[in-house]
């Protein structure tokens, strides 16, 4: 495993998955958000990496326990950058995780109810089974949410589809050259070069990290559809291992946002139209599974109060996503 620690480069290497967060690392330094729709001044934090590589809780590094009272519940939220986001507002930090905890805790005031993080960016399906099976798994949570979407249609689109997305993904250590190179130039203390380096290189994590861990042929005409069993069978799989280890489970419908500034683009007309044929599958598996069901593409109203981009929320959408949750969660 290749960890990478200088200056923001808070990512490890994994033989199985694309990259992980680096476990007790420090992410990168509080800076500004630039979403495409965002009407206040928000930040991402400074938070810490807990002990198995996710952001968990107020600090990020609150740890999983496995060990449960009976007063106890616990709920793993399972998605990617939607789920992991963390926004930060006039000093208070948000997450839809964290404010799904607190809507709990005033709810059921005699349980000791911990709502945990198991968000990752980028991921796609494949990549969150697989994390589920290795690490979320045995953490028995007592219910699952699982809102996934968008981030498989890079899979459906490319070149030589595979049934694994081996045809779309590639591991971050492979790019360690760029790293070092620009660790390199850094310590030249030359911000300038730096800046440069990092802009030819794309070395600059926090925006540059998909094009690290994808091998993109995009075509944006290609018929997704005869791709999305793969989307279907990832789900259905999910379901099926917690159902079997007496896990509850909560699907949703991706919330996606075709807003003034993208409606005429072709490619995320395209997306729009994916998501939309993922939800429908999301709303049959739930179905055919008898699982319960969040239409929050529908529930959530699309504008800028709740939106930042065409998929992250604003800390007022948090809110609404939370609630939509909040309605389907009993606990005895």
């Amino acid at each position: 495993k290749i960890k990478f620690k200088k200056k923001g480069y808070y990512y490890a290497s994994h033989p199985y998955l694309p990259y992980t967060l680096t476990p007790n690392e420090r992410t990168a330094e509080r800076e500004k958000t630039n979403y495409a729709l965002q009407k206040k001044e928000y930040f991402f934090p400074s938070l810490e990496v807990n002990s198995l590589g996710f952001l968990n809780g107020k600090r990020g590094n609150r740890n999983f326990k496995k060990k449960k009272s009976q007063n106890s519940y616990v709920i793993g939220c399972v998605g990617n950058s939607t789920t992991l986001n963390y926004i930060e507002y006039k000093k208070k930090i948000y997450s839809y995780p964290l404010i799904l905890e607190t809507l709990l805790r005033k709810k059921y005031k005699r349980k000791k109810i911990f709502v945990n993080n198991f968000g990752v960016g980028l991921y796609n399906s494949t990549d969150i089974l697989i994390r589920f099976i290795l690490q979320i798994l045995d953490l028995k949570p007592d219910l699952v949410i699982l809102y996934l979407g968008h981030n498989d249609h890079e899979a459906y689109l490319s070149e030589k589809f595979k049934d694994d997305y081996s045809h779309i993904r590639k591991n971050l250590a492979e790019n360690l050259w760029r790293i070092n190179l620009t660790k390199k130039i850094s310590k030249l203390k030359i911000k300038s070069l730096t800046f440069l380096i990092q802009h030819i290189l794309g070395t600059n994590l926090r925006n540059t990290l998909n094009n690290f861990i994808s091998t993109k042929n995009i075509n944006y005409k290609t018929n997704h559809k005869n791709k999305m069993k793969t989307f279907a069978r990832n789900v259905a799989t999910l379901i099926k291992i917690c159902k079997s280890n007496n896990i509850k489970v909560i699907l949703s419908s991706y919330a996606y946002y075709l807003h003034k500034k993208i409606k005429k683009n072709p490619k995320y007309k395209k997306i729009q139209k994916i998501i939309k044929d993922e939800n429908i599958i999301m709303k049959k598996i739930s179905k055919e599974t008898k699982t319960d069901f969040v239409d929050n593409q529908n529930l959530i109203e699309k504008n800028e109060k709740n939106f930042l981009d065409d998929q992250h929320f604003t800390p007022e959408g948090m809110q609404k996503l939370s609630e939509n949750f909040l309605k389907k969660i009993r606990i005895n």
